[in-house]
């Protein structure tokens, strides 16, 4: 078994925070690698070494994150649960307790124009993941999109104002699955 260097892991973790502290304070768009390495304390060149560039340290940050927090998901019992009202709000439940452990980064991600499209490649994520186990029609898709479209949209509006209780917004969420789901065809 490799034995993880703890230098690289602090290193790794200091870079991660000096960037979205940094993106909260001067927007992603304003800062440079020599900003990130002066605010966490290594080289520049341990960046460069260890990412790149500032969208391959936020890509490896969001890829990290969502596959940490599939990890805790049961996505098989997610995605064939399509009947139990109570099922599936316990479902959402569970999303929105895994997304609430880095709630910061992705409030950071969702406010700053400039990584919406990083937001979107995690959509992309689910997207496919959905149509994963529904028949391949044209129907099938846009109630999909739909539903992924309303679902990212409460998401969104309780990261970034706080709109409620998870049990609250979890509740809204598998009201429309429900009310639309029983039109979906499943494989």
């Amino acid at each position: 078994m490799d034995k993880v260097d703890l230098r690289i892991t602090k290193s790794e973790q200091a870079i991660e925070q000096a960037f979205l502290e940094l993106v909260e304070e001067k927007g992603f768009e304003n800062i440079h690698i020599v900003d990130i390495a002066t605010k966490a304390n290594v080289n520049r060149n341990t960046i460069y070494l260890r990412y790149g560039t500032k969208e391959d340290i936020i890509e490896t940050m969001i890829n990290k994150l969502f596959d940490e927090q599939l990890n805790q998901l049961d996505t098989d019992m997610i995605m064939k649960t399509r009947t139990s009202r109570k099922a599936i709000q316990n479902m959402f439940e569970s999303i929105f307790n895994v997304l609430s452990k880095e709630i910061d980064v992705y409030r950071i991600i969702l406010t700053d124009p400039n990584l919406l499209g990083y937001a979107n490649k995690m959509i992309d994520k689910v997207r496919k993941m959905m149509l994963r186990v529904v028949q391949d029609t044209k129907k099938n898709k846009i109630i999909v999109e739909y539903l992924l479209k309303g679902a990212y949209g409460i998401i969104t509006m309780w990261i970034i104002y706080d709109t409620g209780s998870i049990e609250e917004n979890a509740k809204i969420l598998s009201d429309l699955v429900i009310s639309n789901a029983r039109h979906l065809s499943f494989k």
